[in-house]
């Protein structure tokens, strides 16, 4: 049925402002609320919520004074989100030394980046079904919780804070202007190599 999932809605604006547009002008979004369900049996569904005050609330259902972890746990995350996407992510990657920064190696010490995703959510929570919850968007990146980093928390902050979405008209609607941007580009290559060529005659 393909991609179903729609995270990290930032991304995606940046992408189209390389384009000089927004993601509005593209294709509309809805946050879906209930962001999605968990089933853990055929009886017991839990609808997870969009809003925060609710999604604390769930959680108390489940472990008395959770909430109090999980605002914590969140802004934990937030900082690993935010640095992640500001520092390292949308770098090219083509040398080591675009990490050699004091501010991007003292975030990095602070990152869990030596510690699993699994041992760090098993410190704030004791409920499995919470655990359970906070376990899975790892699995986004074909990875088991025992073995990836807790710097991978930030997948929870894209999931609880900045939501779920969904493109009106489907998946495809986000296809659509990509590919007008490969035209884009491939123009301007038409062009640059155009005029290489009558700088070489």
């Amino acid at each position: 049925m393909g991609p179903s999932w729609y995270w990290m809605p930032d991304v995606f604006e940046n992408y189209f402002s390389q384009f000089n547009t927004t993601v509005a002008q593209q294709y509309d979004l809805l946050r879906l609320d209930p962001s999605y369900a968990v089933f853990f049996s055929k009886d017991e569904v839990m609808r997870v919520p969009a809003n925060s005050n609710e999604f604390y609330n769930l959680f108390e259902k489940y472990e008395q004074g959770s909430s109090i972890q999980l605002k914590k746990f969140l802004a934990d995350a937030k900082y690993k989100y935010e640095i992640s996407m500001s520092d390292f992510v949308h770098k090219p990657s083509l040398s080591i030394f675009e990490f050699v920064d004091l501010r991007i190696l003292n975030a990095a010490l602070k990152m869990d980046l030596f510690k699993s995703i699994s041992k760090y959510i098993h410190k704030h929570f004791k409920n499995q079904k919470l655990i359970q919850l906070l376990e899975f968007p790892v699995l986004f990146l074909g990875a088991k919780p025992n073995q990836t980093p807790a710097l991978y928390s930030m997948m929870n902050y894209a999931d609880i804070v900045l939501g779920t979405w969904y493109p009106m008209g489907g998946m495809y609607k986000i296809v659509l202007p990509f590919i007008g941007n490969v035209y884009i580009c491939l123009e301007k290559i038409r062009r640059c190599l155009h005029s290489v060529y009558y700088l070489i005659l």
